[in-house]
């Protein structure tokens, strides 16, 4: 079992570091705004760790189905597991706080950060699932058994998003649609949809 780890920690290791030293690098050297060069850094470890699995597995993921129905299966799923995130995060937002907030608050772009907002919209997901659903969680699964991959997988999301509890069940759902659906694009458009929520939400007024 533990030679079958070394690959994923060795991807985790390249995805953080390499990110950091490009933000550090884009902040410092390149006079890039901070908000942009942690964006660019998170992005730049992502793929990173993308292509060190990629080459390292030798995994071909499942992206887009092949048929019409493939692709309403997707849909189906991806709405269904985005909808049960977001009534799950305002009801534990209803217990904590006696009322409705809105209130799951992670750092968000500032208005007129259009790269930020490309990131947590789109660039975040697409890169986030690839890593972590597809790429870790397939070759954890396939090589361990999918009890380890699932609870692997979820904790190192967990960790990677603020360690936001919330994260701990938006992983195990995004792991879920795909294997229903088989297809990773269904995880991208779960995740794609719950930023979105997440974006629209906090720009409503308090």
């Amino acid at each position: 079992m533990g030679r079958y780890l070394i690959i994923p920690f060795v991807a985790v290791i390249i995805c953080i570091f390499g990110g950091v030293l490009s933000a550090i690098l884009g902040e410092i050297v390149l006079s890039i705004p901070a908000n942009i060069s942690w964006d660019m850094g998170l992005i730049i470890g992502l793929i990173l760790g993308i292509l060190f699995l990629r080459k390292a597995t030798g995994l071909h993921l499942p992206i887009l189905p092949a048929k019409k129905d493939g692709y309403r299966k997707v849909i189906e799923y991806s709405l269904l597991a985005a909808l049960s995130i977001i009534v799950v995060n305002l009801s534990m937002e209803y217990v904590q706080s006696g009322g409705f907030s809105f209130g799951y608050e992670p750092q968000l772009p500032k208005t007129g950060d259009v790269f930020g907002l490309l990131s947590v919209l789109i660039f975040a997901p697409v890169l986030e699932e690839l890593f972590f659903t597809g790429y870790l969680y397939v070759y954890i699964r396939d090589n361990i058994g999918i009890g380890a991959a699932v609870t692997i997988v979820s904790v190192l999301f967990y960790f990677g998003h603020e360690a936001n509890s919330l994260h701990l069940m938006t992983s195990f759902l995004l792991i879920y649609v795909f294997e229903k659906t088989s297809y990773l694009s269904s995880s991208i458009f779960t995740h794609m949809i719950w930023n979105t929520y997440v974006v629209l939400s906090n720009m409503l007024p308090e």
